[in-house]
């Protein structure tokens, strides 16, 4: 099996500091099994977490939680990105309960499953079958 650490799934940005990313040298020593290709700074410093501080603080130094919205183009852009480019035809991705909503709520199309659309509890897994629709003609 391949584990790959990537950017796009990580939870949302802002105001909890257990969101932030740890130091990547101490993940790479805990896990050196993991492919890092597909971080988007191989820093010890949370480069994406920073970015997002400094343009997303008021004057006073109080930050601004990221937004459903502003996570589900994270996610969108994963799923195409990413995803959508990969050959597996099965991948577990693991993430958290805000970036799941986000992509239950925003990028997928569940219809009127309701069951897929409510939170995320702890620990909890869901399947999903996804069809990708590119320019009239389906990717599955």
């Amino acid at each position: 099996m391949k584990w790959i650490a990537h950017e796009g799934i990580r939870e949302e940005f802002g105001t909890l500091l257990c969101n932030k990313r740890r130091p990547l040298s101490e993940t790479m020593a805990d896990f050196p099994t993991v492919d890092y290709s597909y971080m988007t700074s191989m820093d010890d410093e949370d480069v994406a977490w920073r970015q997002y501080i400094e343009k997303n603080s008021s004057k006073e130094g109080i930050v601004k939680r990221e937004e459903l919205v502003d996570i589900s183009h994270r996610a969108y852009n994963f799923m195409v990105d990413f995803v959508l480019q990969r050959e597996e035809k099965e991948i577990a991705v693991v993430g958290h309960s805000h970036y799941y909503h986000a992509l239950t709520n925003c990028v997928f199309d569940v219809g009127d499953n309701t069951s897929m659309t409510s939170m995320f509890g702890q620990a909890e897994i869901r399947s999903f079958e996804l069809e990708f629709i590119v320019n009239n003609s389906s990717k599955q």
